[in-house]
């Protein structure tokens, strides 16, 4: 399911103009990203947990140049479903 699709879904069960979904919809993801962002950590009732987390730097062939090169330290999201949600996926 892409953006388009939820869009289309969530204006005809909230019987909505696409329009007003798509800015909705911009509006929760800005949210997620600007905490994120921060580090902040979020849950969603019922769907799960949005966290970030840290990979050390580490060691890796490139095959280009045929040389090992150090990548550096990374910051990622984490999505840690709520058990109600893999019990709905089972």
């Amino acid at each position: 399911m892409n953006t388009s699709e939820i869009v289309k879904t969530l204006a005809k069960r909230l019987d909505k103009p696409q329009s007003e979904i798509k800015t909705i919809l911009s509006t929760v993801t800005g949210i997620f990203k600007e905490h994120l962002g921060n580090h902040d950590r979020f849950t969603i009732p019922g769907f799960g947990t949005f966290d970030t987390a840290a990979h050390n730097p580490r060691k890796s062939y490139n095959p280009h140049v045929k040389k090992m090169m150090l990548l550096p330290k990374k910051i990622v999201a984490i999505f840690r479903p709520s058990k109600a949600l893999r019990e709905n996926v089972k």
